[in-house]
């Protein structure tokens, strides 16, 4: 889909965005039982969303803007992308190239992120009725 630039940013460097494209849709288990025709689709839930896109960086600065870019695509973890025509999203950069015109003083990318809710650890903690009971336990048996 072509469309007109428009500037975008990750981690608050911006780049000029050039065409887009853009992955979603469902997890899905499908489970087939013998002897029954019909199938069960199960829905586990929204698939992941995926972008890839090309941008750009230009003008007398691009040096500056593409290394700026190159460290924030390299950065370890999670980061705020904001797309002009889909809005803001924490995503982590899966991939990218660089494809370098000093003649015309501009650095393109072909970017791919991969969206992401940060990591999500469970936590323990006591139970604290079974402190309660343990010790009434020992208790009686004094």
């Amino acid at each position: 889909m072509a469309l007109p630039p428009r500037i975008g940013f990750f981690r608050g460097v911006p780049f000029r965005l050039g065409s887009y494209d853009f992955q979603g849709g469902r997890r899905n288990a499908l489970h087939e039982y013998p002897l029954r025709d019909e199938p069960l689709a199960e829905d586990l839930g929204r698939r992941g969303r995926r972008f890839q896109f090309q941008a750009h960086v230009i003008g007398t600065t691009w040096e500056l803007q593409r290394n700026a870019l190159l460290r924030a695509l390299e950065a370890k973890g999670p980061g705020l992308l904001i797309h002009p025509y889909l809005g803001q999203h924490t995503v982590l950069c899966d991939t990218f190239s660089v494809t370098e015109a000093n003649q015309r003083r501009i650095a393109q990318f072909t970017l791919a992120f991969l969206e992401t809710a940060g990591f999500i650890y469970p936590r323990s903690a006591e139970n604290p009725t079974r402190g309660l009971s343990g010790a009434l336990g020992a208790a009686w048996d004094a």
